[in-house]
């Protein structure tokens, strides 16, 4: 959305996922149980604007009147601004969901925004959805407080006369965002749905269905991206196939776990095999991401 305001109107949604390395990627924080099929947004807008001619602002502070202040300026000039949030908040005020809304309106008791996930939908001049100041603030301030410093951030983009188009960057991030890493705190990648299987039951009580679901088709969408847009590619092929098999074997554990099979110790570990077997298809097409980069340089239009 924020690159239809900027003027970017051709391009589908895997091209921006491809760039921001968003669907190429998983995390498990342990000290939650919290599984997520996706790479870090916050990082992935940083890394994809460039190629855009866009530059990412992320600026933070602790006074919710300057917090307004800055959220009422940016959108009077025209900004779509991003907040991370709680989306628990907006919706029923119950549990948490990590998530990002585009606020593009706002009057003297709230603001709208466009809601980011859940529905495909495109709407030319849409209002957006009405969210009073108070609640905004409140699940802006429980996401930022549960993993950052600060409780109120916002984003903006700018437009750069350059444009990035050495791809060769994505390929190694979005390599190493497959195969990932572990920390005290979390894993990524690979090892973060290694992880998530070996947790579980666990993690089933702080992870949200949509999550699960999302680790097969969002494998199987970036197979069919990559694909089309490098169709002459053996590496390319052969990763899309890793990816497209990878989403299949998702499918089938979420299928599983849709019918309450989990509770079972056989089915669990049906489950866990199959998450397991998508994972290392996961690391291996990563593999070929980083040397595919090392071989050569490539440029995007």
């Amino acid at each position: 959305m924020i690159a239809y305001k900027h003027g970017i109107i051709k391009e589908e949604i895997g091209y921006y996922n491809f760039l921001m390395g968003w669907t190429y990627g998983a995390s498990f924080i342990r000290r939650y149980n919290e599984f997520g099929p996706y790479a870090s947004a916050l990082k992935g807008f940083e890394v994809a604007a460039p190629y855009l001619s866009l530059k990412m602002r992320y600026l933070v502070t602790d006074n919710p009147d300057i917090f307004l202040k800055a959220l009422k300026f940016y959108i009077s000039r025209e900004y779509p601004v991003a907040v991370t949030l709680n989306a628990a908040v907006l919706r029923d005020g119950l549990g948490r969901f990590d998530h990002g809304e585009l606020l593009v309106g706002y009057d003297l008791s709230g603001f709208y925004y466009y809601e980011t996930g859940r529905v495909d939908r495109f709407v030319e001049g849409g209002k957006g959805i009405k969210v009073d100041n108070q609640t905004l603030f409140d699940a802006v301030e429980d996401y930022n407080q549960k993993y950052f410093p600060w409780k109120f951030a916002l984003i903006i983009f700018e437009e750069e006369k350059d444009k990035e188009k050495d791809i060769g960057k994505i390929w190694i991030r979005n390599g190493k965002s497959l195969i990932g890493g572990k920390n005290r705190i979390s894993s990524s990648g690979s090892l973060a749905i290694r992880e998530f299987s070996d947790n579980f039951t666990k993690a089933l009580l702080h992870t949200e269905e949509e999550f699960i679901e999302a680790t097969y088709y969002t494998r199987s969408d970036n197979a069919e991206f990559l694909k089309r847009c490098f169709p002459v590619d053996k590496d390319i092929e052969q990763v899309s196939d890793l990816l497209k098999k990878a989403g299949e074997y998702y499918q089938q554990a979420y299928e599983k776990y849709k019918q309450g099979l989990y509770c079972d110790k056989k089915d669990l570990d049906i489950i866990k095999s199959l998450l397991y077997k998508g994972s290392y298809l996961e690391e291996e097409a990563g593999r070929i991401f980083i040397k595919k980069a090392k071989k050569c340089g490539i440029a995007m239009n």
